[in-house]
């Protein structure tokens, strides 16, 4: 089962140093580092998209080693962060 809040508490412990995490946060500490509400809302953003991002090493992230739980845990929080559309 997919956990927004458990995946809150992973982003807090594994992302936030370079992430703004937390909803309504003004910058990343990092300000190359997206905020997770940016990218949650960035047009045609799926759960699919984001965990193949959290599958994929890049130059300018940290290679972090996630299983399938925290992945699915992280995509929930992500995804909770989306504003709906009117």
């Amino acid at each position: 089962m997919d956990q927004p809040k458990q995946g809150l508490i992973l982003a807090q412990q594994i992302c936030a140093q370079c992430h703004a995490v937390a909803a309504g946060s003004p910058s990343s500490p990092n300000a190359a580092a997206p905020r997770f509400e940016d990218i949650a809302n960035i047009p045609g953003m799926t759960a699919t998209a984001i965990s193949a991002t959290l599958h994929t090493s890049h130059r300018t992230m940290p290679n972090v080693m996630l299983d399938s739980d925290q992945i699915s845990n992280i995509v929930a929080y992500l995804l909770s962060l989306k504003r709906a559309t009117r």
